[in-house]
């Protein structure tokens, strides 16, 4: 037997190669087209081969030809010939294609409203439908950091940052899968991601911000649920939902977020493609403080000595500047210490 191998060219436009035996007398042969299941046949044509059944060819062939490992593509026979004058007749020309290769997104953003910056816990559940998936690129808005990716057992995934185009809103991120992921299988990829918006660190009572929008690139079906978790002393209202649904009790435990959002300060939605969009108002919580005085004055022939002793109750949010009042005749050398 004989085999050879040839690079793939246009799959547009393939011609059945030739393979002429010299020096003989006379020469006929039986052809067969072998096609891979991710590879779809468009056209097939020819003028000199007769068509035959194909179950000549699957019946010629070892089982193993067809065989194939787990996840792997497998061949069938999609035509088989005679060529009653060989080599010389092998004029079939055909158009084959490739669909993209489709996967299912299933995920949950979890987005934290904290003093210094919004934090975002991503995960993504993953599926093939077709063929084995090697990596993913990931749609990241532009001013999100990303410190690291995990899989489900925890250990770290290699990836690369790209960073937006100038004029553009969004970067992305490409996740390797080491080994890929067989069709049918599923990977779970989960990250933390950090943005501090324009103007967070400033002392503003009220902010608008947006939901950061992470989009796996190319899936087949993307949908997912987003929440708001509110801050002990920030509130989110929604301002602009669009592609949003509330997220109901039945579907909190689907995206394994019951709990999460079990809290009243938390905001959930779900949505069943993209795009969407999610526009909030922060507005700050004012503490509520109530104090209790006590004095103790100390007094002789000489001297006068007060000890005075104020306990503030911070109730509703933190703060981090208490204010009292002296008398205009407080002497200027007080000394006064902070107790916890």
């Amino acid at each position: 037997g004989l085999s050879a191998l040839k690079s793939p060219n246009d799959p547009t436009s393939w011609s059945l190669p030739r393979l002429e035996p010299l020096e003989v007398v006379s020469e006929a042969a039986v052809v067969g087209l072998l096609l891979e299941d991710r590879l779809t046949l468009r056209s097939l044509t020819t003028g000199q081969l007769i068509p035959i059944d194909t179950s000549v060819i699957t019946a010629a062939l070892p089982g193993m030809v067809f065989a194939s490992d787990p996840g792997a593509p497998r061949l069938r026979a999609v035509a088989a010939y005679y060529a009653p004058t060989g080599s010389k007749g092998f004029d079939a020309n055909g158009i084959f294609e490739k669909p993209a290769g489709q996967f299912l997104v299933t995920a949950s953003v979890l987005l934290s409203l904290a003093e210094k910056a919004l934090h975002a816990q991503v995960g993504l559940a993953i599926k093939p439908v077709t063929d084995r998936l090697f990596a993913v690129d990931i749609q990241i808005p532009s001013g999100w950091q990303i410190p690291s990716m995990t899989s489900a057992d925890g250990k770290a995934l290699a990836f690369e940052v790209i960073d937006a185009a100038e004029g553009e809103t969004y970067g992305r991120v490409r996740v390797a899968l080491p080994g890929g992921i067989a069709a049918g299988a599923q990977c779970n990829i989960y990250f933390q991601a950090v943005h501090t918006p324009p103007g967070w660190l400033g002392n503003w009572t009220t902010a608008q911000f947006s939901f950061p929008v992470f989009a796996v690139q190319g899936a087949q079906r993307d949908v997912g649920a987003i929440i708001v978790q509110n801050a002990d002393e920030m509130v989110a209202y929604p301002e602009i939902i669009e592609g949003l649904t509330p997220l109901d009790d039945q579907d909190k435990v689907e995206y394994g977020l019951a709990t999460a959002v079990g809290s009243h300060d938390a905001i959930a939605f779900q949505y069943e493609g993209h795009p969407y969009q999610a526009t909030f108002r922060a507005e700050r919580i004012s503490p509520r403080l109530t104090a209790k005085t006590y004095s103790f004055l100390h007094l002789n022939a000489n001297l006068f000595t007060a000890h005075y002793e104020i306990v503030f109750d911070i109730d509703r949010a933190k703060t981090d500047t208490l204010f009292f009042s002296l008398p205009e005749n407080a002497p200027a050398d007080l000394s006064i210490h902070g107790l916890e």
